[in-house]
């Protein structure tokens, strides 16, 4: 993979939020369906310069979705990410990092979509190799999340979800928004353009790409994404993603 040329100023690991929010958008995608209590997914992302592996489950405490109530969400992951700069000796650092979380939400629900509102722990840790004493993201720390998961289908050949985070973690924030079209009727697959932004205390990007969700084998089903993301103080780039849910 490539690397980011930050020269004095520090790399503050920002991809890695454009990477790691990922890991809560299949349960919007998800609730289509509204008659399950459970969710398992999964996925990878990546891009010129990290890489993001993960997975988490959703439990409806108060029944299923079609109910609202409750929600509890447990996920993490693991990911690598390198960048250029003038902070070390050689000017490269590679670093690998790990994301955990748990949140406890609350959900309504109504005829064409359903919202919920999450607040929770989070750690990130963040290992450079070597040391940059210039980036302000490194170590470990924990703090609280606080996420919203929207989904709404306005027609039964429509469907529109956004998904927003923030958390007190080296100030972390991401939001991403999709709208996908149903083609073919009583098909599950939704094809349409997705954008967002992220970043944290010293970073900022945004991207936009191409979605198609509902992709289904068996009782799994997945999305996957492609598209362009821009830095505007470093490179900017390619990305994609795999994302799988199953239902119970």
């Amino acid at each position: 993979m490539g690397l980011r040329q930050k020269g004095c100023r520090s790399f503050a690991a920002g991809p890695v939020l454009f990477s790691a929010a990922l890991f809560s958008t299949p349960g919007a995608e998800a609730n289509e369906d509204p008659r399950f209590r459970r969710l398992i997914f999964s996925g990878a992302s990546i891009a010129s310069d990290n890489s993001f592996y993960y997975s988490g489950a959703r439990y409806h405490i108060s029944g299923n979705t079609d109910e609202g109530g409750w929600v509890l969400e447990l996920s993490g992951g693991r990911g690598t990410y390198n960048y250029l700069t003038q902070n070390v000796p050689g000017g490269a650092v590679n670093a690998t990092f790990n994301i955990a979380d748990a949140a406890i939400g609350y959900g309504y629900r109504w005829d064409q979509g359903r919202v919920i509102g999450f607040i929770g722990i989070h750690r990130e840790s963040h290992k450079l190799f070597p040391l940059d004493p210039g980036n302000l993201n490194q170590g470990s720390e924990t703090g609280i999340s606080g996420k919203v998961d929207l989904w709404v289908k306005p027609t039964e050949n429509v469907l529109i979800t956004l998904f927003g985070s923030v958390t007190s973690v080296f100030s972390g924030y991401y939001a991403n928004a999709f709208a996908g079209y149903r083609f073919l009727a009583q098909d599950s697959l939704f094809i349409g353009p997705e954008f967002g932004f992220a970043g944290n205390n010293s970073y900022s990007a945004q991207h936009v790409g191409l979605r198609a969700s509902g992709i289904r084998f068996r009782k799994l089903s997945f999305a996957v994404s492609a598209g362009f993301s821009n830095d505007p103080d470093s490179s900017s780039g390619a990305y994609g993603s795999l994302s799988s849910w199953y239902k119970l």
